[in-house]
């Protein structure tokens, strides 16, 4: 294979066999977690209704965790989030990242995993972003990217007078709040992101509108 040709071949292999971006053709979406599908008392599902998917001035994408793929190569040991719901908005020339997470409940370690997989998760978007042709056109110049996370949960059981490490005080005053912005390391730079903690109102199944979200 000549070195010119790699990109291209892989943008194919990502794009058409593995099918992990997929377009959003459906206003409401399901997401799921498979490992405590079975179990009562467990956050289960949630979803995510009245997305505006026939707004003209906007485009959906949904973007799978790639190790749930199977992709040599690309196994991230479930670092990354749950799912990405991108947003593309024409008018505002924003690409809104939505990193949904599922959690059936919260300690002061969950909370510490939850910032690493943001920032692990960031760092992928920017690898699958510089291997993906179509956000290069001239339709996406000048466009800004908008990183948002978003937790869903059913329990509090984090310790507030515990001790943690300075990195993490942010996001555990975030959670109190259940909204806010954290400071993230990625492979390129810091950067400071919007993060909003959700309660389910039923322990196994959360439905939110759209709207609602930030």
């Amino acid at each position: 294979m000549r070195v010119n040709e790699v990109r291209k071949k892989l943008q194919k292999a990502l794009g058409h066999h593995y099918k992990f971006v997929q377009v959003l053709e459906e206003k409401d979406w399901l997401l799921e977690e498979k490992n405590n599908f079975k179990d009562d008392g467990f956050l289960q599902s949630v979803r995510i209704t009245d997305i505006p998917i026939h707004d003209q001035d906007k485009r959906f994408w949904l973007l799978d965790k790639l190790e749930s793929k199977d992709i040599s190569g690309f196994v991230t040991q479930s670092k990354t989030v749950e799912a990405m719901l991108l947003c593309f908005s024409k008018k505002r020339k924003r690409l809104t990242v939505f990193m949904v997470e599922m959690k059936s409940g919260i300690r002061n370690d969950t909370l510490e995993k939850i910032l690493g997989k943001f920032e692990d998760s960031i760092s992928r978007f920017y690898l699958l972003l510089c291997l993906n042709d179509n956000l290069h056109s001239n339709e996406f110049e000048g466009t800004m990217i908008d990183f948002k996370g978003i937790v869903f949960f059913n329990n509090d059981n984090t310790d507030f007078k515990a001790r943690y490490r300075v990195k993490y005080d942010e996001i555990n005053q975030v959670f109190r709040k259940r909204r806010g912005r954290v400071n993230c390391e990625t492979v390129i730079d810091p950067i400071k992101i919007s993060v909003q903690f959700i309660l389910s109102r039923t322990p196994e199944r959360h439905s939110v509108r759209f709207g609602e979200l930030f």
